[in-house]
C-alpha cells in the first residue's frame, strides 16, 4: 500500500498545477529534482486585447525605406484583419503617388507648351505665355524645397519632372512658335492678291498673305538652284526656281520665286510645293518677319540663292523679289499654319504622358519597401517553446 504522505503530495501537486500554484514534491523539497517553470498566466480576455484601426498598420514615411510613404507596420504581420486593411491603404497611396507623378509634371508639360506655341505675338499673349512659364518654374521650385526639407522620395521624382517639362515644353513651344505659329498670326490680316501678272512690278504684293497669279504662269524648273550655305544652316539646301509667264520669260526677268527647303538637287530636280503641279498657279508669301530668328534667317538665304540663280542664269530682277511657297490652294494654306501647330502641341503631349506613365511606373517598380523581421512576441515564444 502506497504511503499517504506521497498520494497526498501528488493528489496536492496535481490540485497546485491545476490552479496554477505548483507545490513542491518530497523529491524536490529534499534537493533531487528542479523545480518545474511555472506557467504563464491564463490568456486575457478578448476585450481586453488592442483593437486595430484602419489607419494604425501604416508606418511614417521613411524615404530610407525606399517607399514613397513608407513600409507595412509590424502590427500587420500578425493580425490577418490589419494585414489587409495594411494592402488596401498601400494600393491606394501607391495609386495616389503614381497618378501624382504623371499628372502634375503632364499638366504642367501641356500648359506650357499650349501657351507659348499658341498665343499669337501680341502683349496679352506673351504676358500669359510667360505668366505659365514663370508659374510653373516656380511650383518645380518649392518641390525642390519640400523635398530638401522633409527627404520624402515622391516630392523628388515631382520635382525632377516638373522641372524637365517645363525645360522640354518652353523649347518645343517656341520652335513651334518661331516656324509655323508666328507666320500665320502675321499673315492673318493681311489680304490675299488674285489675277497679279509675273511680269507686274511687285510693289502691291510685298505686303500679301498669299498671290494667285494669271492663267499661264508656270514655275521654270529648268533654271533652278540649290544653295547651301557654309557658314548659316549648313546642313540644309535651299531650292530656287523662277516664277514666268510669257512676257517675263521673253524679256528673261524674275520678280517672283518658288522656294522650298531640301527639295532639289544644285541644278535639276525641282519639286517643292505643288511646282511639277499643271493646275498650281499661287503661292504663300514668305517675308522677313521681325521676331522669327528661322523666318529671318530663310529670307536671307533665299535671297542669297536668288542673287546666284540670277547671276547663273543671267536673269534681271528688277524691283524686289518676292519669293512664295507654290500651291494649288494658298490662300487655304494661310489659315491651316494654326492647325498645324496645334497638331503638333496634340502629338507632343500625347507623346510625353505615354512616357510620364512609363517613367513612373519604372520609377514605382524600383522603390520598395524593405521587409522588416518578424519579431515574435513573448508569449508566442514561450508557447511555441512549450508545444516543442
Amino acid at each position: 500500500m502506497a504511503d499517504p504522505s506521497l498520494v497526498r503530495g501528488s493528489l496536492i501537486e496535481g490540485a497546485g498545477i491545476f490552479h496554477g500554484e505548483p507545490a513542491k514534491s518530497s523529491a524536490a523539497a529534499e534537493g533531487f529534482l528542479p523545480p518545474p517553470a511555472p506557467l504563464p498566466p491564463p490568456a486575457s480576455r478578448a476585450s481586453d486585447r488592442p483593437v486595430p484601426t484602419f489607419g494604425a498598420p501604416m508606418d511614417p514615411p521613411n524615404p530610407t525605406t525606399g517607399s514613397f510613404f513608407g513600409a507595412p507596420s509590424e502590427r500587420s504581420a500578425l493580425f490577418p484583419q490589419d494585414r489587409l486593411r495594411s494592402a488596401q491603404a498601400n494600393w491606394l497611396q501607391n495609386l495616389t503617388s503614381l497618378a501624382s507623378v504623371v499628372l502634375l509634371p503632364w499638366l504642367s508639360f501641356v500648359a506650357v507648351i499650349f501657351t507659348t506655341a499658341l498665343l499669337p505675338p501680341t502683349t496679352v499673349g506673351r504676358v500669359i505665355a510667360g505668366s505659365v512659364a514663370v508659374v510653373t518654374l516656380a511650383m518645380g521650385a518649392l518641390l525642390v524645397q519640400v523635398h530638401l526639407h522633409s527627404k520624402v522620395v515622391i516630392y523628388k521624382y515631382l520635382s525632377a519632372l516638373t522641372l524637365l517639362a517645363f525645360v522640354l515644353a518652353i523649347s518645343l513651344g517656341w520652335v513651334i512658335y518661331d516656324r509655323t505659329t508666328l507666320q500665320y498670326w502675321l499673315n492673318k490680316n493681311r489680304e490675299s492678291l488674285t489675277g497679279m501678272s509675273a511680269s507686274q512690278s511687285t510693289a502691291t504684293a510685298l505686303d500679301a498673305a498669299a498671290v494667285t497669279f494669271l492663267p499661264g504662269t508656270r514655275v521654270d524648273t529648268r533654271r533652278i538652284l540649290g544653295f547651301r550655305s557654309a557658314e548659316e544652316d549648313p546642313g540644309t539646301t535651299y531650292c530656287i526656281a523662277p516664277v514666268l509667264d510669257l512676257v517675263a520669260a521673253e524679256l528673261s526677268e524674275v520678280r517672283y520665286w518658288a522656294v522650298g527647303t531640301d527639295c532639289c538637287e544644285p541644278a535639276w530636280g525641282f519639286s517643292c510645293g505643288a511646282s511639277l503641279s499643271t493646275t498650281a498657279r499661287s503661292g504663300v508669301v514668305i517675308r522677313d518677319l521681325q521676331g522669327s530668328t528661322r523666318a529671318a534667317l530663310q529670307y536671307k538665304l533665299y535671297k542669297e540663292a536668288a542673287e546666284q540663280a540670277a547671276a547663273m542664269y543671267q536673269l534681271g530682277t528688277p524691283g524686289e523679289s518676292i519669293f512664295v511657297t507654290w500651291s494649288e490652294d494658298a490662300e487655304g494654306e494661310v489659315g491651316f499654319g494654326f492647325d498645324l501647330a496645334l497638331l503638333y502641341c496634340c502629338i507632343l503631349s500625347a507623346i510625353h504622358l505615354m512616357l510620364s506613365v512609363v517613367g513612373a511606373a519604372f520609377m514605382h517598380s524600383g522603390v520598395r519597401p524593405k521587409a522588416k523581421p518578424l519579431q515574435i512576441p513573448p508569449l508566442m515564444a514561450r508557447y511555441q517553446s512549450l508545444k516543442a
